[in-house]
């Protein structure tokens, strides 16, 4: 008997033991937070376990989101680990958005209330409605340039900032509309000019090259289009006398491409201050420590040389060491 009641407390004991791990089993799987994580190609479910109180803490919904972009992202930095495209989210641009010329959506049924909302536009801190607003003034200046004319100063003054942007995108966008400004609005106030071609003349010096390039069309459209006098103004009083040397370059390719279009008899029709201050400036550059720069203004004092009367005009302004150099350049280029 003493056997048997032994063995039946043993037995008991066993038993409350098992009846108490399923119990606490249960309660710790009643208790566990399931967190899903959806998957776009798939229709599969992530469950990530939390533990309760009984030693560890458990974790808050945004606290586990948190934890899983960390973990995706050590992920990605990992040679051959590959990931399901729907846990890495990209963000796609459409690509008319690069490109502020892309299309043109044709003129504004209401451009009064466009010109408002464009300078809303400039004040976000998204680069791509940054890029809507700059194709909003090319559509301003395409399709209603009267209009922009009369208010043109404060987007000359947002375009001019977005050039000088950081986001190559969105500076690219930027001269490619104050090309379309400098194409298409006519009577552009002195003051625009300066603040857009201080920006372009700083994105010439750009290493990107595409920068360059469209910085330097830009200039083109200056000069074909402002007023001849506008644009002696800004090449010699602020390109000459740049600091920078590829400024200095972009300055005496502009001036060579201002004198061909104007010609030698309206450069003989100037007043006399202007004429030596086109010389003047033309000795200075043809003395650059850049080749480029004494490239171009060697070519402008070839083309003076193409018309007697402008060319004794020119050397009349100068020193005699310069007469004495100008015509060795001269003489070197006639047996070439």
């Amino acid at each position: 008997m003493k056997y048997f009641f032994g063995t039946s407390q043993i037995l008991i004991a066993y038993f409350f033991i098992i009846l108490k791990d399923t119990s606490s089993s249960e309660n710790i799987g009643d208790t566990v937070d399931k967190k899903e994580i959806s998957n776009e190609d798939q229709n599969e479910q992530l469950i990530i376990p939390t533990k309760l109180d009984s030693g560890l803490v458990e974790k808050k919904p945004q606290q586990m989101k948190m934890e899983h972009l960390a973990v995706t992202a050590n992920l990605e930095r990992k040679p051959g680990v590959k990931l399901k495209r729907s846990l890495t989210k990209e963000i796609q641009i459409p690509r008319s958005s690069y490109n502020a010329n892309s299309q043109d959506l044709g003129p504004y049924e209401h451009p009064r209330d466009a010109m408002q909302k464009i300078l809303l536009q400039f004040s976000s801190n998204e680069w791509e409605i940054i890029i809507q607003a700059l194709q909003g003034v090319i559509r301003l200046s395409k399709h209603h340039s009267k209009l922009l004319s009369t208010g043109l100063q404060p987007y000359a003054i947002a375009v001019s900032k977005e050039i000088k942007n950081l986001r190559s995108q969105v500076a690219r966008a930027a001269c490619s509309c104050a090309e379309n400004i400098f194409r298409n609005v006519k009577n552009i106030v002195d003051q625009n000019i300066e603040e857009l071609s201080n920006a372009l003349f700083l994105r010439c010096t750009d290493t990107n090259k595409f920068l360059r390039e469209d910085s330097n069309k830009a200039l083109d459209a200056m000069i074909d289009n402002v007023k001849f006098s506008k644009s002696l103004s800004i090449l010699t009083h602020k390109g000459a006398n740049h600091v920078n040397a590829l400024v200095r370059a972009s300055t005496a390719r502009l001036l060579l491409r201002l004198l061909k279009l104007l010609g030698a008899s309206r450069i003989l029709a100037l007043r006399k201050e202007k004429r030596e201050l086109i010389f003047s400036t033309v000795i200075k550059l043809s003395y650059d420590g850049n080749m480029e720069t004494r490239s171009h203004a060697k070519n402008i004092i070839l083309l003076f040389a193409d018309n007697g009367r402008l060319f004794n005009s020119f050397c009349e302004t100068l020193p005699r060491t310069a007469i004495v150099s100008i015509n060795k350049f001269l003489s070197a280029a006639k047996k070439k």
